[in-house]
């Protein structure tokens, strides 16, 4: 196969498989164990894909560099647990094809077998029963074919995807939390999805368009700016140049080389008589003047990255009196409310994982340049952000990151409560704060978003359920008496002495009423603090220390 053909085939095969899977996201969202409003991990495995496709989809250049672009960029654009196993499978998988002169079937098993490889080594401690087992199984049937590498690439897909399908339906009996809650592993489902998208399209089979593929246009605040605005960042320059006759003669090094001594972040590619270049500075004006010398150009693209960093990525945001000290605190947030009482209680950058958003692997680097600092601590405060802020943190490289494995805000509100700042000591901190959080206990109460069984318990829309550590402790219709039975189970196992009630946007004023009366008369020694939140993901966050 020749590059064009490579490229072209690399980026239909994984662009029909994320419109598969995008047909499908919603349903892997609801393959949720619990039936609660942050069940999302089909929309993490698209966005995730999706900012790695992004990266390619208007790539004309080498085969193996685009493999690299999407790699990287799927990387960075990991979100959630599943982003980032997903992420970690596909830089193995377009690694190992980068150095394939085809995408044929011994090509095709090297690379399952490298991302499987990858995936696994990206968690600490593997379950089996999760995408992981379906990765690794539907990789080892076509590796123990019998002729796999004479088999066509649609027929071999074929089999790895019946396989993964079979390994998925087995999921339940991998993982008993999966056959209390009568589903498949979601991750798992999503995988085969991917992988049947592309069987699709060699198959010549067409895919629907997805539910939520219609595109938003961007808004661009421009009164952002003003006449003593900065403007750090320097342009993003990206051109196709026809090389005509007449012009300058094109060497391909001493050209980078030129370009290099006013540029950076350079990426040029050669396809025949026609150049595309790619390159980063604060005077744009120049690389046009010097890239007009070899031709004329058949598409420019100028952008101001101050710009672009301004609108895409205000998901991070920094603190008004940001401190210079030593140590920096980045925390994640889900409302307004808790942004702005992390920033009271010293956060130099928050994270606003606003009505459910996942924050990437990219937001978080992002966060950490924005401290400047040596010693960063950061409190996911979610456990789908845990993978991804360690995954930001070997990526990130300038500094020392402490990760604080905090699960919700409950958990980073008490940390932050102790945190020392001026700390000599970070490492011996960061185990303080650990284990001041290990001997909380957390509730969540949230209202159910379809029907759902969990082993014997029928739960239906709309019902309240009280969650703690992945443990169901009631559920019901009010918000009131399931709140209480909860507290109640986790008390009658261990007393605590302060109880923090961190209330949702949608519980009413009544209802925390009567739950804090309650409270109040049965635990007549217990200090309570109050903090009424605007997150909508919950109507009830509560610790107990």
């Amino acid at each position: 196969m020749t590059d064009i053909e490579l490229t072209g085939l690399f980026r239909d095969l994984v662009g029909s498989g994320i419109k598969n899977l995008s047909i499908y996201r919603d349903h892997v969202n609801e393959l949720n164990v619990f039936p609660v409003p942050d069940g999302d991990t089909g929309t993490n495995m698209v966005l995730t894909l999706e900012n790695g496709f992004a990266s390619i989809r208007d790539f004309e250049g080498e085969f193996s560099e685009m493999t690299r672009r999407f790699a990287d960029n799927i990387v960075l654009g990991a979100r959630g647990n599943s982003g980032v196993i997903l992420s970690q499978f596909f830089r193995g998988f377009a690694g190992s094809l980068s150095s394939s002169e085809g995408i044929d079937s011994p090509a095709f098993i090297s690379a399952v077998r490298k991302g499987v490889e990858l995936s696994y080594r990206a968690v600490a401690d593997p379950v089996e029963g999760t995408m992981l087992t379906v990765m690794r199984e539907g990789a080892e049937h076509i590796e123990g074919l019998s002729g796999a590498k004479d088999m066509s690439i649609s027929e071999l897909i074929d089999a790895f995807v019946d396989a993964a399908m079979i390994s998925l339906d087995n999921t339940p009996n991998l993982l008993p939390v999966l056959k209390a809650a009568r589903v498949i592993d979601s991750g798992g489902a999503g995988f085969v999805y991917i992988f049947e998208g592309m069987l699709k399209y060699l198959n010549n089979e067409e895919i629907a368009a997805a539910p939520h593929a219609e595109e938003k246009a961007a808004f661009v605040d421009y009164s952002r700016f003003d006449m003593t605005s900065s403007f750090p960042l320097g342009y993003c320059t990206e051109m196709l140049i026809q090389l005509t006759d007449g012009s300058r003669s094109f060497d391909k090094d001493e050209f980078v080389d030129r370009l290099s001594a006013i540029s950076e972040s350079i990426v040029v590619s050669r396809q025949d008589d026609k150049v595309k270049v790619h390159a980063h500075s604060p005077r744009p004006e120049g690389i046009l003047s010097l890239c007009h010398e070899y031709g004329e150009f058949l598409a420019l693209k100028i952008e101001n990255m101050t710009v672009q960093h301004t609108e895409t990525h205000r998901i991070v945001e920094t603190a008004p009196n940001k401190k210079t000290a030593g140590i920096a605190v980045i925390a994640v947030a889900n409302d307004s409310f808790m942004k702005d009482k992390f920033f009271d209680m010293g956060a130099d950058v928050v994270i606003n994982a606003v009505s459910g958003y996942n924050p990437s692997a990219k937001d978080f680097m992002e966060a950490y340049e924005e401290t400047g600092a040596d010693v960063i601590f950061v409190f996911p405060n979610c456990k789908n952000s845990l993978f991804v802020a360690d995954q930001a943190r070997e990526l990130y490289g300038k500094a020392k990151v402490l990760l604080i494995e905090t699960k919700s805000v409950a958990e980073c509100y008490a940390a932050l409560a102790i945190m020392d700042y001026d700390s000599e000591e970070p490492e011996e901190l960061a185990d303080e704060l650990r284990s001041a959080i290990s001997v909380i206990r957390t509730v969540t109460v949230s209202r159910a978003v379809k029907d759902a069984f969990y082993g014997a318990e029928e739960i239906k829309k709309g019902d309240h359920i009280a969650l703690s550590s992945g443990e169901l402790l009631a559920t019901g219709r009010s918000f009131a008496e399931v709140t209480e039975k909860a507290i109640e189970k986790l008390t009658e196992e261990e007393p605590c002495d302060v109880m923090t009630f961190f209330f949702g946007e949608h519980s009413s004023p009544v209802e925390r009423e009567e739950i804090l009366a309650f409270v109040e008369e049965r635990y007549p020694m217990t200090d309570t603090d109050v903090l009424e939140t605007d997150t909508e993901l919950y109507d009830l966050i509560i610790s107990l220390e």
